[in-house]
């Protein structure tokens, strides 16, 4: 039996669940969302300037992102 709602999807005290579309209605970023993406620790691998600007931005983010730690780590231990 195949489902046409989404059950308990609805949050509002007088809504109603939401309706399943066919795929196509949906955007394509919905459905690369569980895509693995590379670790900070593979990204320091690649050469800077060879990767994708996708990989690029995560890789900025997630090393501000590791040295905002380490710095907060350091000035906790003073």
């Amino acid at each position: 039996m195949l489902a046409i709602e989404v059950v308990g999807a609805n949050i509002l005290k007088d809504g109603a669940d939401p309706k399943i579309l066919p795929d196509s209605e949906y955007p394509d970023w919905l459905w690369h969302l569980l895509d693995k993406r590379p670790a900070l620790s593979a990204l320091r691998r690649e050469k800077i300037e060879t990767l994708p600007y996708e990989d690029l931005k995560r890789f900025v983010k997630l090393d501000n992102r590791a040295r905002i730690k380490e710095n907060n780590s350091v000035k906790a231990k003073n």
